[in-house]
């Protein structure tokens, strides 16, 4: 029995409205994080305003390959939710960890600015050769970002406590959105929208939360946790500690 015409209609127009539901959802802990913090609010907003430009860029490599999700402005394109996932995403995970325990920054290190924007080339060259060769690009990204996590580790052992419980922070923020978003609100939709035909890139986790993007937000947890501080040459310090480290 075919479905009445109405039906699909809604069902297409749901559809249509969840990515950018799902970014919205970000943008919701975003606000929770910027609310929580103290002296980084100014950096938030600035990592988060590079994190919408990033979208763009990236949002063009995963349409070339791994997904085609159907957005407010059309489908097959860069959309207003790209932009506004890259600013909630990229934001909220860069500080939450500073959100969750309450930590000032501290300067104690060399600032490392100019070797991370090496990195950063090296990375986008090494991204755009992943896809000339065929890799996929979820798994360059998060293979990236996983590769100049370990970098900046080797170069600052003292963040790995600190990567791994962003990364697990990371993780589960990304589950409870997805899982609540995908397996509870709109069942189907991954199996509507992926460019891959089959392999590890089409399974899911658990409900409709797709393997490769917890791997994706396992990796970049890890390396947007430790970034700033990378960048910045500070150590996290509970807020109540810091007149006695200053």
């Amino acid at each position: 029995m075919s479905e009445h015409p109405k039906t699909v209609f809604l069902a297409k127009q749901s559809m249509e409205y969840t990515y950018l539901l799902f970014s919205f959802a970000f943008l919701i802990v975003w606000l929770f994080v910027f609310a929580s913090l103290s002296d980084l609010k100014k950096s938030m907003l600035k990592v988060s305003f590079l994190g919408a430009l990033s979208g763009i860029p990236a949002q063009n490599w995963y349409l070339s390959d791994y997904w085609n999700p159907p957005t407010i402005l059309g489908q097959g394109h860069i959309s207003v939710e790209d932009i506004l996932s890259g600013f909630g995403i990229i934001g909220c995970t860069v500080f939450l960890f500073n959100a969750v325990f309450k930590t000032k920054e501290v300067p104690s290190f060399q600032p490392q600015n100019k070797l991370l924007t090496y990195l950063f080339a090296l990375g986008i060259a090494g991204v755009i050769l992943a896809l000339y060769i065929g890799i996929n690009t979820m798994i360059a990204t998060s293979s990236l970002f996983l590769i100049i996590a370990i970098f900046m580790l080797w170069k600052r052992p003292d963040l790995l406590n600190r990567a791994i419980i962003s990364a697990l922070f990371s993780f589960t923020l990304a589950f409870v959105i997805y899982f609540t978003v995908f397996t509870v609100i709109m069942p189907g939709f991954w199996e509507s929208v992926w460019k891959v035909e089959s392999g590890l890139l089409r399974t899911f986790l658990v409900g409709e939360v797709p393997l490769i993007e917890a791997f994706w937000f396992i990796s970049w947890g890890a390396f947007s946790g430790i970034v700033y501080n990378f960048y910045k040459g500070t150590v996290s310090v509970p807020s109540r500690f810091v007149k006695l480290v200053t």
